[in-house]
């Protein structure tokens, strides 16, 4: 096994863990994932389709997790709320902040 700097040495006994309370719950989906060397590759190839394709790999996710991605999407009332609040106080408040931070410093420079 290659050797990679700064790895925690403890991942082995925590991965390991994590396999034996789901060999534990579930034996057969267990069997099927192929133990530690399953997990990894599942892992990876997750990691891989999130690069790859990000809301591909997330509606896969959620479509096999039965999850309706359209049931966590935002409330447009609650949308519009935030953003009128926002645009309303917190935008303009920050922006003056900078200008005004701002133009203090170049006063400060050209003088």
């Amino acid at each position: 096994m290659a050797n990679f700097p700064g790895v925690d040495p403890k991942i082995y006994e925590e991965v390991s863990s994590y396999l034996q309370e789901q060999e534990q719950r579930n034996p057969e989906a267990f069997k099927q994932l192929g133990g530690f060397n399953g997990f990894v590759r599942t892992m990876v190839g997750a990691a891989r389709a999130l690069e790859r394709d990000p809301e591909g790999a997330i509606r896969y996710l959620a479509n096999h997790h039965g999850i309706d991605l359209a049931r966590l999407g935002p409330n447009p009332d609650e949308l519009s709320q935030t953003e009128w609040l926002l645009s309303v106080s917190a935008v303009p408040a920050a922006v003056g902040a900078t200008t005004a931070a701002g133009s203090t410093a170049g006063a400060g420079a050209a003088v």
